[in-house]
């Protein structure tokens, strides 16, 4: 169903769409009402930027450092480079924090379709990382998703 002959795919009916920030926005569009996604143009704006950047600028670290940190064996991992990410990552992630010293969820003061597609990268960021700077603004964060039953159920899977 998916040509890439990957996950996620999302079948409705006869519709099939794949990539996952895409199928959110399907589904916000189509079945939320407007608890995930509000009827405010700045607002889906922001959620969108930010779904963006978890593709564009954040997954490519986080894949790369999965890649390094859990599926290369100790003692074939390169050292340099595991830190090089991990700084790299620490950037990304201080921009978020900083957004989230503004206001109580990613696009807004409201939980959406953003902090969906967010959680999944920064829980292996925050499991493989240990020696992580403080970043309190998205602990706190981090703390109010952890809160949710669906978190628990999907999100929170073992790393390795």
């Amino acid at each position: 169903m998916n040509p890439n002959k990957s996950i996620p795919t999302y079948q409705d009916g006869e519709f099939i769409l794949w990539e996952s920030n895409a199928i959110l926005s399907y589904l916000a569009d189509k079945y939320d009402d407007g608890t995930l996604l509000a009827d405010n143009a700045e607002f889906r704006a922001r959620a969108a930027q930010w779904m963006y950047w978890s593709d564009g600028s954040l997954f490519p670290y986080i894949k790369a450092m999965m890649g390094l940190l859990v599926r290369t064996p100790p003692e074939q991992r390169d050292p340099a480079k595991a830190e090089e990410l991990k700084q790299a990552l620490n950037h990304l992630i201080a921009m978020l924090d900083d957004t989230l010293s503004q206001q109580n969820y990613i696009a807004g003061d409201s939980f959406s379709i953003a902090d969906i597609a967010l959680v999944p990268l920064l829980y292996p960021w925050r499991e493989v990382c240990q020696d992580r700077p403080d970043f309190p603004h998205l602990e706190r964060w981090y703390a109010q998703i952890m809160s949710r039953p669906a978190y628990k159920d999907i999100v929170a899977l073992p790393v390795s």
